[in-house]
C-alpha cells in the first residue's frame, strides 16, 4: 500500500477537529487494490465511496485535488493513472470511466496533483493525455456558432438535474438516456454524442484544462501551443457572453435548452471563478444575487418544479418534504468547490458558514454521507426518475469519499488559506472570533513535512506579513 499520512487539526473548535479525524478516516477506508487504465497490476487507488467501489474520472480529479495527493500521493497519482485509457496509441481520459462531458475536470486534478507534490515526472504522461482528449472534444463537441462545449453539467449524470425535455421514454434516471430513445429526437445535436445544451460548470471545466496545459508546458520547458492558447481565449470571451446575466447580475446554469427558469449552479459559479470567467465586479453582483439554502450552496437552484409537485405525495406520517437529486439537494463536493473559489476571492466568512454546516453533519453522523436534504440537513439521497416505478426517493450513500476529501480541502482553504503554486506555498490564515490558536500537524506537501501554528498577536508584538510563504518543518503564524 502507498504511503499514508494523516494530519491532524487542533482548531479550539471540537466539532471541526472531530469532522476532521471523521474525514481522514472516511478517506482511509475507501482505499483499495484497483487495476484499469494505464496501471498494470492491481494498486492502491481511491475509490468513490464505501458503496461506489471503483474510481470515476471526475471522482479521481475532486479527490486528488481536494485532500488525495496531500493525504496519499502515490494513491492519488494511481487514480489518475486508472481512468486514463491509449487509443491508436494516443494516451487519453477514458469516457468509459465517467461521462464524456466533463471527462476534462481530470487535468484540474492533475494539474492540483502536480502542485501538491511536485512530481515532474507525472506532467509527461498528463499533458498529452489532456492534449488529446481536448482535440477529441473539440472536433466532436464543440458547437463552431459559439464556440462553446455541448453536454451536461459536472457531475449531473442524473436527469433529476435537466428540464423535462430530457426524460427518455422508459423514464429512466440518466441524462444519456434519452440518446437511445426511437425515433431519435429531432432537437439532439447531429455531431458528436448528441445531448444539445451546454452548461456553465463543463464549459469551464474546458476553459481550466486548457490554462492547465499551459502551466504544464511552462513547468516542462515545452514551446506554447498556439492553438490551444488561442482556444482558451475564444472559450472565456464565450463563456462570458452566453453564460453571464449582465441584467440580472449572475451566470446561467444551461443554455440552448426548453427550460423557463434561470436556475443557479453550484459548480458553475465555482469553477467560473477558478477559471478566471467571473471578475471581481461579476462576483460581487453573483454573490449578492446569490441563493443558498439553510445547509449550504445547492447543486442547482430552483429544483425542477415535477418533483416540487411530486414530493408532496411522499411525506409519510412526521417525515419531511423530499428534494430532488439534481437540482434542490446539497452535495459536499459542490460546497467544497464553492469554499475553493471564495476563499481565493476574499469571501472567507462565507466560506467559513460553509465549511462549518458540513461540520455538524459529519460530527452528527460520525460520517460523510453523499448528500444532504437543504432544509434539515439530514442524509437524503432525493427524488428522481426509475422507470416503471416513476419518481422515486433514492438513497444518500455512507462515507462518499469526495465529501469526506472535500471537508479537508474546506479546513485548508478555509482556516489557514492555503494556495498552491508552482513556486511554492503560501497561508493567509483566519482565525476565527474565539480562537487564539490553532495548529495542523502531519501536512505532508511538495514533498516536506509541515507543522503551521496560528496565534494572536501579543502586547506590541509584529503580526506576520501575509501571505505567508511555509517553509519545510514548523511554521508559525502570528495575526491580529
Amino acid at each position: 500500500m502507498g504511503t499514508l499520512h494523516i494530519p491532524v487539526l487542533e482548531s479550539g473548535n471540537a466539532v471541526w477537529d472531530k469532522a476532521f479525524e471523521l474525514a481522514c478516516g472516511d478517506f482511509s477506508g475507501n482505499i483499495i487494490p484497483y487495476c484499469a487504465g494505464l496501471l498494470k497490476e492491481k494498486v492502491p487507488v481511491i475509490c468513490a465511496g464505501e458503496q461506489y467501489r471503483t474510481p470515476w474520472t471526475r471522482d479521481a480529479a475532486f479527490n486528488t485535488w481536494y485532500a488525495g495527493a496531500i493525504l496519499a500521493p502515490e494513491t492519488a497519482k494511481n487514480t489518475l493513472l486508472s481512468v486514463l485509457t491509449e487509443q491508436n496509441h494516443k494516451i487519453m481520459i477514458d469516457e468509459d470511466s465517467g461521462q464524456y462531458w466533463d471527462m476534462v475536470i481530470w487535468a484540474w486534478g492533475a494539474w492540483n496533483y502536480y502542485l501538491a507534490t511536485m512530481d515532474r515526472d507525472f506532467l509527461q504522461i498528463a499533458l498529452p493525455a489532456i492534449e488529446n482528449t481536448l482535440e477529441n472534444c473539440i472536433r466532436n463537441e464543440r458547437d463552431p456558432a459559439d464556440g462553446l462545449f455541448r453536454g451536461g453539467a459536472c457531475f449531473q449524470d442524473g436527469i433529476s438535474g435537466y428540464p423535462d425535455q430530457f426524460i427518455s421514454d422508459k423514464n429512466e434516471s440518466g441524462i444519456l438516456c434519452c440518446l437511445k430513445d426511437s425515433p431519435r429526437h429531432e432537437w439532439l445535436a447531429k455531431q458528436g454524442h448528441g445531448l444539445p445544451c451546454k452548461a456553465l460548470s463543463s464549459n469551464c471545466l474546458y476553459l481550466l484544462a486548457g490554462q492547465c496545459t499551459a502551466e504544464m508546458r511552462k513547468i516542462l520547458n515545452l514551446p506554447e501551443n498556439k492553438e490551444l492558447t488561442l482556444f482558451t481565449e475564444k472559450l472565456l470571451c464565450s463563456i462570458r457572453k452566453r453564460f453571464w446575466n449582465g441584467e440580472k447580475g449572475r451566470f446561467r446554469y444551461l443554455i440552448d435548452v426548453f427550460d423557463p427558469k434561470d436556475r443557479q449552479e453550484g459548480l458553475g459559479i465555482a469553477f467560473a471563478v477558478l477559471a478566471g470567467v467571473a471578475d471581481p465586479e461579476m462576483l460581487r453582483r453573483q454573490m449578492s444575487n446569490l441563493f443558498l439554502t439553510p445547509h449550504g450552496l445547492p447543486c442547482v437552484w430552483p429544483e425542477y418544479e415535477r418533483y416540487s409537485v411530486m414530493r408532496k405525495a411522499l411525506i409519510r406520517g412526521e417525515s419531511f418534504d423530499y428534494y430532488a437529486r439534481h437540482s434542490g439537494s446539497v452535495w459536499p463536493q459542490v460546497n467544497a468547490a464553492f469554499v475553493s473559489a471564495l476563499s481565493d476571492s476574499g469571501y472567507r466568512k462565507e466560506a467559513l458558514r460553509e465549511m462549518d454546516l458540513l461540520a455538524n453533519k459529519a460530527f452528527r453522523d460520525g460520517m460523510f454521507f453523499e448528500l444532504y436534504h437543504p432544509e434539515t440537513g439530514l442524509p437524503d439521497g432525493g427524488l428522481q426518475e426509475w422507470g416503471t416505478e416513476g419518481i422515486i426517493h433514492w438513497k444518500s450513500c455512507r462515507r462518499q469519499t469526495w465529501a469526506a476529501t472535500g471537508y479537508i480541502h474546506m479546513v485548508l482553504k478555509t482556516l489557514f488559506g492555503m494556495k498552491f503554486t508552482p513556486d511554492g506555498i503560501t497561508v493567509q490564515p483566519l482565525l476565527p472570533d474565539g480562537c487564539g490558536c490553532m495548529r495542523i500537524r502531519d501536512l505532508h506537501l511538495q514533498s516536506g513535512n509541515f507543522e503551521i501554528t496560528v496565534r494572536r498577536t501579543k502586547d506590541n508584538e509584529k503580526s506576520s506579513e501575509l501571505p505567508f510563504r511555509l517553509k519545510s518543518g514548523r511554521n508559525e503564524v502570528v495575526v491580529k
